[in-house]
């Protein structure tokens, strides 16, 4: 039943599948929650050493996990639209998921057996035989794949005529295969092997097979002979069960004996323990590689039926290049948009600024902020002018004296006090155009302003300020959860009284009971806050009128804007 099952056509459908199902177990691995605990580890065909990469489009993922993911999915492309005959990357994605998951296979039987296994981190028992049943469902799968690639490959022959006599001998692999096979092999069983290597460098495991192996050999010669091991696994597995490592599938090279047949187990285990030989590697650049002879065995190419090999190798160099170029890009052109928007922003924040100034009259207060804050010590770092007169080219003002703990006073704070002061406050002038030229929003992009001076510091004008009114704006205590809105108002002005409510737009019903009075006292120094609290529809915009009536009986009406998705950028607007 197998046999109809593993097809050419259900082949090019698994070669999709897995893929997609592997990066949404990527994507689920970012978040918290069901999908992490329970389903993410059943879709998922790969477990990799784990380095990611901290970009906005790749979302912390695994790369390298997902960089094969992306291999096996352009190798399921170029299949079909081979119709069948281009087959290399689909063998070699689907070697390293079966030795992937033979190895998590073993190491949880391994776990399970020295004591190690910690039930808890599969919730039960029966969750810990269905996750080693997907295991094996992914290794039988992962077989019969490669096993059916392997009926369709012949092995590469020529021809030979020496007089009447013809010689069809196998071709060998040239030098230049032969390297990239070894740079896969040593690259491929790091990412596999990753978890073990994890069990021996970190004891928090408690494997007691690996600690005791560590305790008796130390954990220098314990590591060396684990790496031994693995590489010895890796290729006696490979090559005895496919006749080739993923390396070798990859270039589409395979391991025979000396009569060209599939190598023995004694013929696999002498290669593979001949590369362990000192300075065996160096045979590499010499004619005959020494686990070649000794063991009796060659490797040759099999029939090429895709892509020319010089080109097709260049696939993975290229798929790497895309994997840092794309996120680059995206990047790039993430940052580009956000600083388009920061500095549309920042040109209206400025041109508002621009037409207070322009409109300044002597109920107005300037806050000023050093230039070289950081490097500006005490009560230097701002100061605050109140106009006292405006002329047609220059105004004069009242510089407000501060304490150490009155520095950054909120508004109504600097009101008191230009009220103590006001008599004896030193009066400083400047020309109009020296002030439109230091006017300076905070957070705006990039910072053109010319300073002016006082008593040798520099100051920006970062905001404009009228004395005795309201002054409103939104606090940090602004949240949406579960339909619950909450915009916490806050009143750094005069005292005032909230008389009503009203929603403008969106269905929002507002919880809050006017009349709310903005308290005094503490508030009389920095300000007071009170929270709008509601119930309103997820992603939807709104518009809420608060009405305020100050001590002196004036109405001002303000209007809060935002939406339910994006409640940070809540805003208010006076509009009466």
């Amino acid at each position: 039943m197998s046999k109809n099952i593993i097809n050419s056509k259900n082949v090019a459908v698994i070669s999709f599948i897995v893929p997609i199902l592997g990066v949404l177990s990527e994507v689920f691995n970012t978040h918290t929650g069901i999908m992490v605990r329970y389903i993410s580890p059943l879709i998922s065909s790969l477990s990799l050493l784990w380095i990611s990469f901290e970009t906005s489009f790749y979302w912390n993922l695994n790369i390298f996990t997902t960089f094969f993911y992306a291999l096996l999915l352009l190798g399921a492309i170029l299949y079909v639209s081979s119709k069948g005959r281009e087959s290399r990357l689909i063998r070699f994605v689907f070697a390293i998921i079966l030795f992937d998951k033979s190895i998590f296979a073993v190491l949880a039987i391994i776990s399970a057996v020295s004591g190690g296994l910690n039930v808890a981190n599969y919730s039960s028992i029966p969750f810990f035989i269905l996750y080693f049943a997907v295991r094996l469902a992914w290794i039988w799968l992962s077989w019969r794949v490669l096993a059916f690639f392997k009926q369709q490959k012949e092995l590469n022959t020529e021809s030979h005529t020496y007089g009447e006599h013809v010689s069809i001998t196998l071709v060998n692999a040239t030098l230049t295969q032969r390297f990239f096979n070894l740079l896969i092999d040593i690259f491929v069983p790091i990412l596999v092997f990753s978890m073990l290597f994890n069990m021996i460098i970190h004891p928090n495991y408690n494997n007691n097979i690996f600690t005791k192996l560590e305790n008796l050999t130390g954990s220098k010669l314990g590591l060396f002979i684990v790496i031994l091991l693995c590489r010895s696994v890796y290729y006696i597995a490979f090559e005895l069960l496919l006749g080739a490592t993923p390396g070798k599938l990859l270039t589409e090279t395979r391991v025979v004996n000396d009569d060209g047949g599939a190598p023995d187990s004694k013929t696999v285990i002498g290669r593979t323990l001949s590369r362990f030989v000192p300075f065996e590697g160096v045979s590499f650049f010499v004619n005959g590689r020494w686990h070649d002879r000794w063991s009796r065995s060659s490797v040759v190419t099999e029939k090429r039926t895709g892509a020319d090999g010089g080109l097709y190798i260049l696939i993975i160099p290229i798929t790497v290049l895309i994997f840092a170029a794309v996120p680059f890009f995206v990047d790039s052109y993430a940052q580009a948009k956000e600083e388009k928007q920061q500095k549309l922003e920042s040109n209206q924040k400025q041109t508002e600024l621009n037409n207070r100034f322009t409109n300044i009259s002597t109920n107005d207060f300037l806050a000023l902020k050093a230039k070289d804050y950081y490097t500006t010590t005490g009560t230097e770092r701002k100061t605050y002018l109140k106009a006292e007169q405006i002329n047609a080219n220059d105004i004069v003002f009242s510089k407000i004296k501060l304490t150490k703990q009155q520095y950054d006073y909120k508004q109504l704070g600097i009101e008191r006090l230009y009220k103590q002061q006001k008599d004896t406050a030193k009066k400083l002038t400047f020309t109009k155009a020296q002030l439109m030229k230091a006017l300076y929003p905070e957070g705006t992009y990039p910072d053109e302003s010319v300073p002016i001076q006082i008593n040798g510091t520099n100051y920006e004008v970062i905001d404009i300020k009228t004395c005795c009114q309201i002054n409103l704006s939104i606090s940090a205590s602004v949240s949406y959860q579960g339909n619950y809105l909450q915009i916490g108002v806050f009143n750094e002005g005069w005292p005032a009284i909230l008389t009503a409510i009203n929603v403008v737009q969106g269905d929002v019903k507002i919880s809050n009971k006017p009349p709310i009075h903005y308290q005094t006292g503490f508030a009389a120094e920095y300000g007071s806050i009170y929270n709008i609290t509601g119930w309103a529809k997820d992603n939807a915009d709104f518009r809420i009128d608060l009405t305020m009536q100050d001590t002196t009986g004036r109405v001002h009406v303000y209007r809060l804007n935002g939406n339910t998705a994006k409640v940070q950028e809540v805003t208010v607007k006076q509009v009466k």
